[in-house]
């Protein structure tokens, strides 16, 4: 556990300070390796404190905070099959999900972009999953019970007809 966390400030500290202005010598840094094209020397401290909090502990945070998202959608993916190799693939979720976004596209593409037309694709998408998880949960309780086994294969049957790769 400290292991971890140590290594995700390591990562937060050499993620904050690389970009395309090396902001570590600027911090006294000086242990790490040269990561950016520009460097900003001590005593341009305000530019490297503006560079520092409004563009790249932003980024920084939201990937963590992705990640962290992830981690946890890959977790509920687990409990809820008993499984510890289970994914979205297992449960039809990215088929369903590859299916909105190919119409999407499609509406996007020989229909017209509407007001806001981008945001439609990834809706789409997220409509796909709901509606791909729903039918694997509709179609494996038909009888009343719903065991693991009957899960996952309805959810690879539903996910090979939603999306044939």
């Amino acid at each position: 556990m400290f292991g971890a966390a140590a290594f995700a400030l390591l990562a937060l500290l050499l993620a904050a300070g690389c970009g395309a202005v090396d902001l570590l010598p600027a911090t006294g840094i000086g242990w790490a390796p040269s990561c950016g094209a520009d460097r900003i020397s001590p005593g341009e401290t305000e530019l490297a404190a503006r560079i520092l909090l409004q563009i790249r502990l932003p980024r920084v945070a939201g990937g963590f905070l992705v990640g962290a998202a992830l981690a946890s959608a890959g977790v509920l993916y687990q409990g809820l099959l008993r499984n510890p190799l289970a994914d979205p693939f297992v449960i039809g979720a990215s088929g369903g999900a590859g299916l909105g976004i190919v119409l999407g596209q499609f509406l996007l593409i020989y229909l017209g972009a509407p007001a806001g037309g981008a945001a439609l694709v990834p809706a789409l998408g997220f409509a796909g999953a709901l509606a791909a998880v729903w039918m694997v949960f509709l179609i494996a309780g038909r009888r009343g019970r719903r065991s693991n086994s009957t899960l996952v294969l309805t959810g690879f049957a539903v996910s090979s007809l939603l999306w044939e790769r």
